[in-house]
């Protein structure tokens, strides 16, 4: 069990910074800062863990959000959720 909790904490780290940096590229100027909040934050995420992000827009553009839908799949997916 321990490995499969390393294992998934390892994975979330490399989505959410995965994600960090998309959210980054995509939103520009508009994103103040994303928060990870959590039992993943605190390196305690267990195989049917969920991750908690909040996004600080100072803008809200759609158009922009909308270049984050595939960089979510994909951290969906890493992490399995």
């Amino acid at each position: 069990m321990a490995q499969d909790t390393q294992q998934v904490n390892e994975r979330a780290e490399r989505g959410v910074s995965e994600f960090v940096q998309a959210a980054t590229s995509a939103l520009g100027d508009a994103l103040s800062s994303i928060v990870w909040f959590g039992s993943g934050a605190e390196g305690k995420l267990r195989p049917r863990s969920d991750v908690n992000l909040i996004a600080v827009l100072d803008v809200l553009d759609m158009t922009r959000l909308e270049d984050l839908r595939e960089p979510l799949r994909r951290l969906e997916a890493l992490i399995d959720l």
